[in-house]
C-alpha cells in the first residue's frame, strides 16, 4: 500500500501522456487526468496512518461549490459557455489536489 502512494501519481501522469498521444489534435495537458489519481493517493496516505479522512466531504463541498459558481457566473454573463467555466474549475481542482498531495507527503515524512 505504501508503494501505491508514490505509484498512483505516476500512473496518472502516464495515462495523461497516453491520452495526449492518442488525441494529438486536442489541447489536452498531461496533468488533466491527475486529480483522481492524486486524490486516491491522498486517501491512501490518510488510511495508512489511520487518520480520519475528510476526502468525501471535501469532494461534496467542491462539487456544490463548482455547481453554484458555474450557475451564478452563467446567469450574470450570458455570453460565456458553461463548459469553459467548468474547465477552469477543473484546473483549479488539479492545482488543489497536487498541493494537497504534496502537503500530505511532507507531513508524512517530517512529522510522522
Amino acid at each position: 500500500m505504501f508503494v501505491l502512494i508514490f505509484l498512483l501519481p505516476f500512473i496518472g501522469l502516464l495515462c495523461g501522456i497516453l491520452v495526449k498521444n492518442l488525441l494529438p489534435h486536442k489541447k489536452i495537458s498531461y496533468v488533466e487526468l491527475m486529480p483522481p489519481f492524486l486524490i486516491a493517493a491522498c486517501q491512501l496516505i490518510t488510511s495508512f496512518h489511520k487518520l480520519p479522512s475528510f476526502l468525501p466531504y471535501a469532494f461534496l463541498f467542491y462539487l456544490i461549490l463548482v455547481i453554484t459558481v458555474a450557475i451564478n457566473f452563467v446567469k450574470k454573463n450570458k455570453n460565456i459557455a458553461l463548459g469553459r467555466i467548468l474547465f477552469s474549475l477543473w484546473r483549479y481542482l488539479i492545482l488543489c489536489s497536487f498541493i494537497w498531495y504534496i502537503c500530505l507527503l511532507l507531513i508524512t515524512i517530517f512529522i510522522l
